[in-house]
């Protein structure tokens, strides 16, 4: 019945209309410019006027004039001369550059994911025109594309590019490039890194060699152009950053109701509560990273292509590199699209409560969106202290995406598996 929707010969161009206008759209709007583009631009600023000293400093003045927010700045010191061009444009003018950045990496790693991921939803023409139809559906609906454009542009975008590009290099055996490109991501998104060492764990060692090399160099020379210092600071500020408990109204990690009671057992000074919470976030942690583990040694025994293994391998990274994070900001859930694409390709080895769970996961974002986190907190129901049944409603919103995620991982891996039985499977 569905499909007989997709067939529609009309439905495809007017998708890709729409998604084109939403694109153009979120490119245009100066919604943001106080938000996360700030973040960014001050730090190029910082770099601009050799005030490194004061790169993890939000309240710093830049040149004599307040900074365009407080917000933290998170990331390798070095990266922030990325943001050096941008600083130097007017900060409305940096806002739309960025936006349209932002555009031009979601758009490109979109048609090249597209290419690689139709040659598993069939050979036939209606199979292609179907799957097409589909993608362009899901990418109109997925909330955290649209999310980067309400903050005001993230780097995000970038590292959804090159996490496909890295995809493509690792099947194709060019591990060199592959590295370089996560080590750029971990400079600009730290929180990636996890994803990332699980990864290299499993590649093998040359891939291994190569990106703890890439890895050491871009952190020798982080440290020979800017000092220590700024990366203590930079250390001081990540390790703060993943336990600060105002983050629970924009956390959508996997333990975020965890996070939420830590919270309320801190506010009220219920040591042993805090304690216990710890304990057990560590042993959801150990259970999600042995489950990884223990994912990919089982499919080493089912899947006898090589290369189908690695694929395997790289998009169960992504997937148990934001469940592991204590930290996932909406618009980092962009990267799951990724896999996520790949399971609804291959579809026709899932059924139906995989591709309800696969649904749910891209409908509820957009349902419980960013402005409804907003109406929260305009809400009556805002108050101090925050009641806790309001928390735990909204840290299930929150976390709902991934904790599905986790479901559909646990219960459908074997169709997963059998997406790669095929002998014609290729990279």
């Amino acid at each position: 019945m569905f499909d007989h929707w997709l067939d529609r010969a009309w439905l495809l161009p007017v998708l890709l209309t729409l998604l084109l206008a939403c694109f153009a759209f979120g490119s245009s709007i100066d919604v943001g410019l106080y938000m996360d583009f700030a973040n960014y631009y001050d730090a190029g600023n910082k770099i601009r006027h050799g005030e490194i000293a004061n790169l993890y400093n939000p309240y710093a003045l830049i040149n004599g004039r307040p900074a365009q927010s407080t917000m933290d700045f998170v990331a390798v010191p070095i990266s922030a001369y990325f943001y050096v061009p941008l600083a130097m444009l007017a900060p409305p003018t940096a806002l739309l550059v960025f936006k349209w950045q932002n555009t031009a990496a979601y758009l490109a790693g979109l048609l090249i994911l597209f290419f690689h991921c139709r040659k598993f939803a069939g050979a036939g023409p209606p199979d292609q025109r179907r799957f097409a139809t589909l993608f362009t559906i899901l990418a109109l609906i997925f909330q955290p594309f649209w999310f980067t454009y309400r903050v005001g542009g993230q780097v995000t975008p970038t590292v959804f590019l090159c996490f496909i590009a890295a995809l493509l290099c690792h099947l194709s055996g060019r591990y060199f490039l592959s590295a370089l490109l996560m080590i750029f991501i971990i400079l600009i998104k730290p929180g990636f890194a996890i994803g990332i060492a699980l990864l290299a764990l499993l590649s093998g060692l040359r891939f291994l060699l190569y990106i703890s090399a890439s890895g050491l160099a871009a952190a020798a020379l982080s440290v020979a152009t800017l000092g220590w210092a700024p990366h203590v600071g930079f250390l001081t500020r990540a390790k703060n950053h993943s336990s600060a408990p105002e983050l629970f109204w924009g956390n959508d990690a996997f333990t975020v109701a965890l996070e939420n009671l830590r919270y309320c057992a801190v506010r009220e000074q219920m040591t042993t509560a805090v304690l216990a919470l710890d304990w057990t976030r560590i042993a959801i942690s150990l259970g999600l990273a042995a489950g990884f583990f223990w994912l990919i040694r089982l499919s080493r025994q089912t899947i006898p292509n090589g290369a189908a293994r690695l694929h395997l391998l790289f998009l169960a990274s992504l997937c148990f590199g934001q469940l592991l994070l204590p930290v996932v900001w909406e618009h980092y859930l962009a990267v799951l699209f990724i896999p996520l694409a790949y399971f609804v390709a291959c579809r026709r080895y899932f059924n139906r409560e995989a591709l309800a769970l696969i649904a749910a996961i891209f409908i509820l974002p957009a349902v419980r969106n960013f402005a409804f986190v907003l109406w929260m907190r305009g809400a009556p129901v805002h108050q101090d202290p925050f009641p806790l049944w309001l928390l735990m409603l909204l840290a299930l919103s929150k976390s709902a995406p991934l904790l599905l995620l986790a479901v559909f991982l646990q219960r459908h891996y074997r169709s997963w598996f059998k997406t790669y039985a095929p002998p014609n499977w290729i990279n």
